[in-house]
């Protein structure tokens, strides 16, 4: 009865469509049901053996202990894990690029300086890009925070699905936070031209909009001024440039009393107590720093001690600041290949960061820093069906990415295999017998096709299994087939026997089978310390310096009073 009324009340919960529909005015439901996995709902929670269901773009239930209805699609997930899908806190997608010296200045009441534009909304501005989406789907992300990022007041967010619908149907949260920058971007104005003048910029702004929420809204119309007001009740999400823009930042903070949350750099570990002192909510790059290229000694020489030195800690960043208790959430911008962002979180991890902290920095995190909690970073009832399906723990370096589910629209990534395929196989191909060997991964098996009692004479297969459909291709010149063979079959009994239609060279079709005749023994491999989840790295990793170069501390020098005596001074 329990899951009938949650049932009920989520088909009555569905959104209303106001554009014409073409067919059927009412649907019923689909309820999926992702069963017999491993099941990571939220931060430090596993559930094993569990069930996932699914109605349309939600989810219904989750447990061990869920009742699968009649007529639901079963997915059979036994072996897999099942992750929410990732929270991308910090982009540009779907944004038009923003070039200096081509922005022309809004018209109509607007704020005087172009550099100032919180009337800027996302949502009005998104286009989806397919060919980026499916690089985040590919990697788990699912949702994603995006804004214009030009000018020093950018105006408003909005979080998008990946689903690929309709921009209605995709933007989430229209007005999720408000941006900020110390950098004017395509602005044509000549001021500010430094630092100290965006900081001047920003701060006169926001007195400007103090003072036309009061009396100024009597005397003037300002459409910026009131949007950057309306904005305050919001996230506000300020970038740094670096760790003494973080400290900037704060003291602004401080004196228009906000409290903000921070896109870092990556070197906040330099000035970790002063910047965790006000516990502001953080944003830090997944992006680490390449090695340095120091084979050439003259090259070498141009490489300065302290970018040597945040090469070496920069992956330290985020668990200094995990074990100090402060709170962030990671985001790939600035990522040449998103793809590479594993690599760079296992090297966080073997640095000291604890990999469901990593986890939450993706998931729970970002969606708690804007308030989309009760909608993704999670797999709960009443959330988004925005699900990640995978081999391993998603920070394994074995892990496969199979399916990303988002808003429960599937999106296949690497097809899920059926049953283990690995051993050694009598071949029966027409009135030849040969050796087939599968070795490899479960999820990325290897074939190797050879004459009977001649290892010598084999060759390497192109193998492709989808469920329990298998597809074989390989030169049969090496085993007495002149040309390419090419069979496509099924797996029948627990992978012991194949069988399908094939095609010889010169075209002739044939019925093909295959037998194992021996089961798949794998190798044991000792795991590599590199390789463990939650290692550390066998140096110690280097200490801070202040400064962060040559000739710094590992402590900072204690301060004194001095006192300069009979000097002529000149104060400006």
């Amino acid at each position: 009865m329990l899951f009938v009324g949650v049932v009920c009340c989520a088909l009555c919960s569905a959104g209303q469509v106001n554009a014409p529909v073409n067919g059927p005015a009412t649907k019923p439901g689909v309820i999926t049901a992702f069963v017999h996995a491993t099941v990571h709902p939220s931060f430090g929670v596993v559930l094993t053996d569990a069930t996932v269901l699914v109605l349309d773009d939600h989810i219904i239930a989750v447990g061990e202990r869920v009742t699968v209805p009649v007529g639901a699609v079963q997915i059979d997930l036994k072996g897999l894990h099942v992750w929410p899908g990732l929270v991308e806190p910090y982009s540009d997608f779907g944004m038009p690029k923003a070039e200096r010296g081509k922005e022309e200045k809004p018209q109509g009441a607007r704020f005087w300086n172009p550099a100032i534009r919180p009337s800027t909304r996302a949502d009005q501005l998104y286009v989806y890009d397919e060919d980026r989406a499916a690089g985040m789907r590919a990697q788990g992300f699912t949702t994603i925070v995006t804004h214009r990022m030009d000018g020093i007041a950018r105006g408003t967010s909005c979080a998008v699905s990946l689903a690929g619908l309709t921009a209605n149907e995709d933007v989430i949260s229209p007005r999720t936070s408000a941006q900020f920058s110390f950098r004017k971007g395509t602005s044509k104005e000549d001021y500010p031209s430094s630092l100290t003048g965006s900081i001047a910029l920003l701060r006169q702004t926001f007195y400007d909009a103090r003072w036309y929420n009061g009396a100024g809204k009597l005397e003037q119309s300002d459409a910026d001024l009131q949007a950057l007001n309306d904005q305050l009740v919001l996230p506000l999400v300020f970038e740094a440039s670096n760790r003494n823009d973080v400290l900037r930042i704060a003291v602004i903070a401080r004196e228009f009393g906000l409290r903000p949350i921070v896109k870092g750099s990556g070197d906040e570990y330099a000035r970790l107590a002063d910047i965790l002192a006000d516990d502001r909510p953080l944003i830090l790059p997944i992006a680490l720093p390449e090695a340095f290229d120091v084979e050439d000694p003259f090259e070498a020489l141009e490489v300065s001690l302290a970018k040597l030195k945040h090469w070496e800690l920069a992956p330290t960043n985020a668990p200094r600041i995990a074990e100090a208790g402060g709170t962030f959430a990671f985001t790939t911008q600035g990522l040449k290949d998103v793809g590479s962002m594993w690599a760079s979180l296992r090297r966080m991890i073997k640095c000291g960061l604890d990999s469901s902290t990593a986890i939450a920095a993706m998931t729970t995190v970002p969606a708690q820093l804007y308030g989309l909690q009760d909608v993704v970073g999670a797999i709960k009832p009443g959330m988004l069906a925005n699900l990640v399906i995978c081999s391993h723990h998603l920070l394994d370096s074995k892990n496969i990415i199979h399916e990303t589910w988002v808003a429960g629209k599937r999106f296949v990534q690497n097809a899920i295999p059926g049953e283990d395929a690995r051993g050694t196989f009598d071949l029966n191909l027409r009135s030849s017998i040969l050796k087939l060997k599968v070795s490899g991964e479960v999820q990325r098996p290897e074939a190797d096709v050879a004459l009977p009692g001649n290892d010598s004479a084999h060759v390497k297969a192109s193998f492709k299994l989808e469920r329990d459909a298998v597809t074989l291709v390989f030169d049969g010149a090496k085993v007495g087939l002149k040309g390419l063979v090419r069979l496509n079959g099924t797996i029948h009994d627990r992978g012991a026997i194949w069988d399908g239609q094939g095609q010889l060279p010169g075209g002739e079709w044939v019925a093909w089978s295959a037998v194992r005749q021996s089961a798949f023994v794998p190798k044991e491999k000792k795991e590599k310390k590199t390789d463990a989840l939650d290692s550390l790295w066998a140096a110690p990793t280097g200490n801070v310096w202040y400064p962060a170069g040559a000739y710094g501390l590992p402590l900072l020098p204690d301060t004194e009073t001095i006192v300069f005596r009979n000097a002529t001074v000149w104060t400006n």
